[in-house]
């Protein structure tokens, strides 16, 4: 007997103070190098997109290992690859914030449409007003 799951999740990773660290130039390079991250650990990064101050990505992660473990991997090693190759003006250690939201399935609504996340519904403001506290 096998069990099936689908570990849907949207990710969002903020900046330290909301500062505009995550060049345009490198984030699609970021977001691929992410997904190399889940596909290490049997996870896979459905989509991916976001400005010079946060990242949302909508992930499946492996029921092998715990969310929290995935998270730490995905934050540590991408905050990592970005200050050693990278080389912003300002380091990114210890200054990203994380917010997790379980998603299901059948009710995945505009994220099954949707190719690539919007940036201009993300610059909307309706982020800051949610997520200005870090």
């Amino acid at each position: 007997m096998s069990t099936y799951t689908n570990l849907l999740f949207h990710v969002i990773y903020s900046t330290k103070y909301r500062k505009p660290t995550i060049d345009a130039a490198w984030q699609d390079e970021l977001y691929g190098y992410i997904g190399g991250i889940l596909r290490e650990n049997r996870g896979l990064l459905l989509k991916a997109g976001g400005i010079e101050d946060h990242i949302h990505l909508l992930a499946k992660l492996p029921p092998t290992i715990a969310v929290s473990d995935m998270l730490r991997l995905m934050k540590a090693n991408s905050s990592k690859w970005i200050n050693e190759e990278k080389k912003p003006k300002k380091s990114l250690s210890g200054s990203l914030a994380t917010r997790l939201f379980r998603l299901v399935s059948h009710r995945l609504g505009p994220w099954s449409r949707i190719s690539r996340i919007n940036v201009s519904i993300i610059r909307l403001g309706h982020f800051k007003r949610n997520f200005c506290c870090y």
